[in-house]
């Protein structure tokens, strides 16, 4: 029986070989197709011979660019059909993945410029430096701190111009100042534009006032800071100012631009500065005018040409004296003393009756002034007379003799009082009721007079 069951499975394949790989069908993984290995890379018991997707990444293996594989993402550097995973030489760059130091980029030169085993291709900082490529303006030189001169993106330490002047470093007479046209004035070989001293005269740019030229003394005689080698105008601090080609110490017109120098009155000054051009005296009309030179002959502040007594210093009118003679009021009296006969009297400008420094006053109003009035306060007269100022001089019993001085008789009611006669008029006159002092017989001063006692008159009322 069991015998019969043998050549059954036998008959069917059940057991023993099957597409002649010697393995029975129940253990063979690929029971339709030969393959004895029974290899199977994707270990889904499926052997690689009959399996679709050999390496299982879900690629069918006719798709696959590396069917052995896994590589879902298919990546395939060099394009070259052959997927990376499986690719003995991922770049095509001829070195095998191996010893490629950059397998994934093509770089058949191997350049690896800071040697650490990372090649430039695919080194992301090839200097070292620790800046990436990606930012350092030198990537295959060493600079920590990335100076640029130039601000030209390429630092110094790389730049074969690093100042940017189109001069190389190795030829540039000024490597670290831009020069483009290589000037060097002294032919020292350090170009103008960083050569502390340019024209080599032992004098430092700063302090030279001349730095372009040689001037050993540094001489200056106009004192503009700008030396004489090198000043167009060395007696000039303008240096032509008005820029017509004159300077100042030869310029008739400094101030003003006149290039054919007109000058027709001949005075230095140019035509075109000079407002008086016909007249060499002056170049400017002044207070005068043109013509009038302005002169001031007196010295009195007022030129001749305004002034009304121009050889007076101290008076420009006539006034009411005249030039050279002052208009002077020395009493105050408002009548310059030209004009006044009486100068020092403030009350008279003529003598008057009296003479200067006296009134002409007629205190008593009887038409004759005090200074020729011997009574000036006595209406009645202007000399004392017999009986003084003050006293009428009467003779009332027309004796010849002034009431004043005539005594009365005894028992004469008509004799005449006998006054004293007023010697000067300011004495005070006496009073009438004094008793009457008759002279002394004896006087000769009296002559003729009548000296005997008089009688008394029985013939008196009343007696």
């Amino acid at each position: 029986m069991s015998r019969i069951i043998i050549i059954a499975l036998l008959a069917f394949g059940i057991i023993g070989g099957c597409g002649g790989d010697g393995v029975l069908l129940i253990n063979d993984n690929c029971p339709d197709t030969a393959n004895p290995e029974q290899e199977d890379v994707d270990g889904d018991g499926l052997g690689d011979a009959c399996d679709p997707d050999i390496d299982g990444d879900g690629i069918l293996n006719e798709d696959d660019n590396c069917p052995l594989d896994p590589n879902p993402e298919q990546e395939d550097s060099d394009e070259d059909g052959v997927g990376d995973v499986c690719d003995i030489d991922d770049d095509s760059d001829e070195v095998e993945d191996v010893d490629d130091n950059c397998p994934f980029d093509f770089n058949p030169t191997q350049n690896d410029n800071d040697l650490d085993g990372f090649g430039d291709a695919c080194d992301e900082d090839d200097d070292n430096d620790d800046v990436p490529d990606t930012a350092d303006n030198c990537p295959f030189d060493q600079n920590f701190s990335q100076e640029d001169f130039d601000m030209d993106g390429m630092g110094d330490v790389c730049d074969d111009d690093f100042d940017g002047d189109g001069a190389l470093n190795n030829e540039d007479n000024c490597p670290e100042t831009p020069n483009a046209d290589q000037q060097d004035s002294d032919a020292d070989g350090e170009g103008d534009a960083c050569d502390p001293d340019i024209d080599g005269d032992g004098v430092v740019n700063e302090d030279d006032n001349c730095p372009f030229d040689q001037n050993f003394g540094q001489e200056d005689l106009d004192t503009d800071s700008m030396g004489d080698t090198c000043d167009i105008c060395p007696n000039d601090v303008e240096n032509d100012g008005d820029l017509d080609g004159f300077c100042a110490d030869v310029d008739n017109c400094p101030s003003q631009a006149n290039e054919n120098q007109v000058d027709a009155d001949g005075d230095g000054a140019g035509d075109v500065c000079d407002d008086c051009p016909e007249n060499s005296d002056k170049i400017i009309p002044g207070v005068c005018g043109c013509s009038t030179t302005d002169t001031d002959m007196d010295g009195d502040g007022t030129l001749d040409c305004n002034d009304g007594c121009p050889a007076d210093g101290n008076k420009i009118e006539p006034g009411a004296c005249g030039c050279g003679v002052e208009d002077t009021d020395s009493d105050g009296d408002g009548a310059p003393d030209c004009n006044d006969a009486c100068p020092a009297d403030g009350n008279k400008i003529e003598p008057g009756a009296c003479g200067c420094g006296v009134e002409d006053t007629d205190s008593d109003g009887d038409g004759t002034l005090d200074c020729n009035d011997a009574c000036p306060a006595d209406g009645n007269k202007i000399e004392p007379g017999a009986c003084g100022c003050g006293v009428e001089d009467t003779d009332s019993d027309g004796n010849g003799i002034a009431d004043c001085n005539e005594p009365p008789l005894p028992g004469d009611p008509g004799g005449d009082p006998i006054e004293e006669p007023i010697e000067n008029p300011s004495d005070p006159i006496e009073d009438p009721s004094d008793p009457i002092v008759l002279p002394d017989p004896g006087d000769p001063g009296v002559p003729g007079e009548d000296t005997s006692v008089p009688v008394e008159d029985t013939n008196v009322p009343g007696g």
